[in-house]
């Protein structure tokens, strides 16, 4: 699933893929609908529209430099797949704010939001499907799965990785990233269990806005709205379509039961840059 989620964009070789994990085609396949319920195919052919509808809601890009970026050989084939997917064209979509508006906010207002630079965090990560009440369970998984060496040692930073949109993706279908911050950058990482499902978690280095929440939600911020209110309008900065990161000091499975404690990153660019970018990619 990960290594289809990194392709998203690309023409994909579902071969191969399944040669690169020690499986046939057909294996690959079969595991795969097992494990989530789809094909490979449908898979992909789904987080490529959701990333699509983030991007059309939460940046400035136009509709044709997502559906290049995304794979998509034409705008007309694009705009079909779309409004399948969603009823509405995507010019539509990115307009109609009363039928996919603005999470909850807990009452968070703009002065609450800072913006921080990153050197981008290196990290020990692994998958999840589901949000909600569930990724407590993840965090509980995931810290058994860790290696002895990394399971003691207090001072640990541990990040959240939302990778989907929750107004655009069903919660048993959206993924979510476990991962422990390494204090060195442990190139390579051989030590790596195979068979624990980790994987090597690098992350943006730049702008991110930042919100401090200070555990009096009982679920995560990041999985009911993406920003403060209409924050990203008022800013001069625009949201990238990097994943949601929470930041935390203690993992969830380990805090008390609505008293999580943790930073919402949110990746940003500049608004200039942006259009600048935008208009150096069209034709």
């Amino acid at each position: 699933m990960r290594l289809l989620a990194e392709r998203i964009g690309d023409d994909i070789d579902y071969q191969s893929i399944s040669c690169a994990i020690g499986l046939s085609l057909h294996r690959f396949h079969h595991l795969f609908a097992e494990e989530t319920g789809e094909t490979p195919g449908s898979y992909v052919r789904r987080i490529r529209l959701d990333a699509a509808a983030m991007r059309l809601r939460w940046t400035r890009e136009t509709a044709g430099l997502i559906a290049r970026s995304l794979g998509y050989e034409s705008q007309s084939a694009f705009n079909s797949a779309f409004e399948r997917r969603f009823g509405a064209a995507p010019g539509r979509f990115r307009k109609e704010h009363v039928r996919w508006p603005n999470g909850p906010v807990d009452g968070i207002d703009h002065r609450r939001v800072t913006i921080r630079e990153s050197s981008g965090f290196h990290g020990i990560a692994k998958r999840y499907v589901g949000q909600g009440p569930e990724i407590r369970l993840h965090w509980a998984d995931f810290l058994a799965s860790l290696p002895p060496g990394l399971k003691s040692d207090g001072g640990k930073l541990y990040l959240g990785l939302i990778h989907h949109e929750p107004r655009f993706t069903p919660p048993d279908r959206q993924c979510y990233d476990c991962c422990l911050i390494l204090s060195e950058k442990a190139e390579g990482m051989d030590w790596l269990p195979n068979d624990k499902g980790f994987h090597k978690l690098v992350t943006r280095a730049g702008l991110y806005a930042c919100v401090e929440q200070d555990g009096s939600a009982s679920t995560s911020l990041a999985a009911n709205g993406p920003v403060p209110g209409g924050w990203p309008v008022t800013s001069g900065y625009v949201l990238t379509d990097d994943p949601r990161m929470e930041l935390y000091t203690m993992p969830p499975s380990l805090l008390p039961e609505g008293e999580l404690r943790f930073t919402l990153l949110l990746a940003v660019t500049l608004r200039l840059t942006a259009k600048y970018l935008m208009r150096s990619n069209d034709p």
